[in-house]
């Protein structure tokens, strides 16, 4: 555009690891507390197996976004304003 290069992502990939995860859902059952409680209780012991099962969906959304937002910043900035080439 206008004689200069701009970077543009395509086929965005992420893998994301979460060390520890944490859900807090409220309003379960009709506000009932007890089960409430005993599902948010669950969902956190169990995190690692809810989230394997949802990995591929979440890491996807995840590198969509982040793509997004880097060509947003990208589509603004000539590729040598981005990645200026330095006599080092």
């Amino acid at each position: 555009r206008n004689g200069n290069r701009y970077h543009v992502t395509k086929n965005h990939k992420a893998v994301v690891e979460p060390t520890v995860g944490l859900y807090h859902l409220s309003n379960l059952f009709n506000g009932d507390k007890l089960l409430g409680t005993q599902v948010n209780g669950f969902l956190n012991e169990n995190w690692q197996e809810i989230y394997r099962s949802m990995s591929p969906a979440i890491s996807e959304a995840f590198a969509q976004v982040v793509g997004n937002i880097v060509n947003t910043i990208a589509s603004g900035l000539p590729y040598d304003a981005l990645f200026p080439v330095t006599g080092h």
